[in-house]
């Protein structure tokens, strides 16, 4: 990658980049650990015991340290902090790169289960639970954290070095140029293959809802209108989730299209500030999602928060915060509703 100087109008516009992704992170990290926490104090609550949220505590963990490895091991060199640690061996900067790999390979297989899982929820949901067994959750698991282990591993094999470029920062820099174009090479064909199955997961499940609920006939009674209509909200939320992802997989699917194969000698400079805004806007973006999209979610984080409110009503009775209170049988349909919410809502 080559060293030319861009002045002081990129300098301005890396800054502002850095500085403002520097904050996003900032904010969200506490409110992912709250998230993780929720999910995995709460994992025992009926409404988000299953596989899908495993997943996505697992994915919650990866992303946090891919935020903290990015400012730890790339920004703040970058920045000429702590230079005195960073410099003091390459093997400072081979750390932060197999991390930053590892990561970003084990995020996209997270993606991909979740996009899965979705799948096998929306069209067979009464197999769900026979095919998501505890089995098949550790296997997932395993397929969320192997492969990053292993691509990132790699990077024990070759040769780095740091470099000061022209705004003063230092970047870790692969000294193989061949080793370097066949490691962009396939992360490139993985960034393919992953987009193509998430993609193809969510082309299923649009025209499932689609084929399912676009025909179909309004029922007569309250009741069932009331189940065919959270389905379609559903439905809804499950279409902002999946264009969410899937924009966040196409951004990187096109930077590793111009970085690893169109213009592999693009500036460092250039490359780490796209990179490191990419990264923070992947790895900060799945617990809003959660918490906007998914009920289930949302209630048990009230909870975890002791945040739950309470209306006293004329009878001296504290009832708990439910979406249907009006008679025994509603409450029972409730809970019909958060089980089947709990397979498909995300």
């Amino acid at each position: 990658m080559n060293n030319e100087s861009f002045g002081l109008a990129f300098d301005i516009v890396e800054g502002i980049v850095n500085y403002s992704c520097m904050g996003l992170v900032i904010v969200t990290i506490p409110i992912y650990l709250v998230v993780v926490a929720v999910l995995f104090f709460e994992k025992h609550s009926h409404s988000i015991n299953n596989v899908f949220f495993t997943i996505y505590l697992i994915g919650g963990l990866i992303d946090i340290s891919a935020m903290f490895n990015n400012y730890f091991g790339s920004i703040f060199p970058a920045k000429g902090w702590l230079l005195w640690y960073y410099l003091s061996s390459p093997t400072t900067g081979r750390i932060y790169l197999m991390i930053a790999w590892g990561t970003r390979m084990s995020q996209g297989c997270t993606v991909l289960l979740l996009a899965f899982n979705r799948t096998t929820a929306v069209l067979r949901p009464t197999s769900y639970g026979k095919f998501w067994t505890q089995r098949v959750g550790r296997a997932a698991i395993a397929f969320q954290i192997i492969p990053g282990i292993l691509y990132g591993g790699i990077l024990s094999f070759t040769e780095l070095f740091w470099q000061q470029k022209s705004n003063g920062g230092w970047y870790i820099q692969f000294g193989d140029p061949v080793f370097r174009l066949r490691y962009f090479a396939a992360s490139f064909v993985f960034q393919s293959i992953l987009l193509f199955l998430i993609a193809g997961n969510y082309v299923i499940v649009l025209l499932f809802f689609r084929v399912k609920y676009g025909l179909a006939v309004l029922p007569s009674d309250a009741r069932s209108q009331r189940l065919f209509k959270d389905k379609q909200k559903q439905e809804k939320r499950l279409v902002y989730i999946s264009m969410i992802v899937c924009t966040l997989e196409i951004i990187c699917f096109f930077f590793s299209v111009y970085f690893f194969v169109i213009n592999t000698t693009v500036n460092t400079r250039v490359f780490y500030l796209i990179y490191n805004g990419m990264n923070d806007l992947y790895a900060a973006t799945p617990p809003y999602l959660l918490i906007l999209f998914s009920t289930p979610f949302k209630r048990n984080l009230i909870k975890f928060l002791g945040l739950e409110v309470s209306d006293r009503s004329s009878t001296g009775t504290v009832p708990v915060i439910r979406i249907q209170q009006s008679t025994p049988d509603a409450h029972s349909h409730h809970k019909r509703d958060v089980t089947v919410s709990a397979v498909g809502d995300s």
